[in-house]
């Protein structure tokens, strides 16, 4: 991988979709260490920014999308329908 297609973040090199996972859910300041907690969670979450940067209706960032689905249950039942 090229230093190109990586992103510098908080001393680490992450890989685009990872720092994206920070960025949209706070991944990293998560508190979940027990068991498998982490990983389950890490698993709905990259599920959720799937379907998220799947829905083209709205040209929106994830974080835009993400609250216009906390408001309107209509477009959060688009975005799992999708």
């Amino acid at each position: 991988m090229s230093l190109k297609t990586n992103a510098l973040y908080d001393g680490v090199m992450k890989t685009p979709p990872n720092r994206q996972l920070d960025v949209s859910f706070n991944e990293d300041s998560s508190r979940k260490r027990d068991g498998y907690a982490a990983q389950n969670f890490s698993m709905i979450n990259r599920i959720a920014l799937n379907l998220v940067k799947n829905e083209q209706s709205k040209k929106r960032s994830v974080k835009g999308k993400r609250l216009d689905a906390g408001w309107n249950n209509e477009y959060l039942l688009k975005i799992l329908t999708n």
